[in-house]
């Protein structure tokens, strides 16, 4: 919808009736939730705002416009301001501190936590490069619908891997 409000780009109807089903499946999700406090909905409302903005100006950043920017080049241009807010973020919140204390342990330990950052590291670039390369590559639409596909598909795997128990109210809603 931000897409199209503000590009004023139209799709067929066929898209929108596509998506019945999707919304369909986010409201299913939903509606087993026994509890919820205004905080937490407008943490998620702005969550979700954020993550569809995101989406877009990507996509416009490397597609249309005066810019467009290849992938790596969207990183690097924007990769210091995130990688500031993060620690900000981290920092504020205290995860920064938790890190520190962290580290304050046997060199062996040490070494593991400094590996398991790295690692973390490569794969959140990896997904990063993936997601911003399949963004420019498809569209905004694409992407919202394949972020609820992943979430339900991560459902699945953690029934059917990890033994999850499913209650009527999870699978069909109230």
């Amino acid at each position: 919808m931000i897409y199209r409000f503000c590009y004023r780009t139209n799709y067929p109807i066929t898209t929108y009736l596509s998506l019945v089903g999707v919304i369909f499946g986010v409201v299913l999700a939903t509606l087993g939730e026994v509890s919820s406090k205004t905080f937490g909905i407008t943490l998620t409302l702005l969550g979700s705002l954020s993550a569809a903005m995101k989406t877009v100006v990507t996509n416009r950043l490397q597609t249309g416009g005066i810019l467009s920017l290849s992938t790596l080049e969207l990183f690097y241009r924007t990769g210091p301001l995130t990688c500031a807010l993060g620690l900000i973020a981290g920092g504020l919140n205290g995860e920064m501190k938790r890190l520190w204390e962290g580290f304050q342990g046997q060199a062996k330990d040490v070494a593991l936590r400094v590996l398991f950052l790295v690692v973390n590291a490569v794969m959140a670039l990896a997904l990063n490069i993936v997601s911003f390369s399949t963004n420019r590559d498809t569209s905004p639409l694409t992407m919202a619908v394949a972020a609820n596909v992943k979430q339900v598909l991560s459902i699945v795997i953690g029934v059917v891997l990890d033994g999850e128990r499913m209650e009527v109210v999870n699978v069909v809603g109230e």
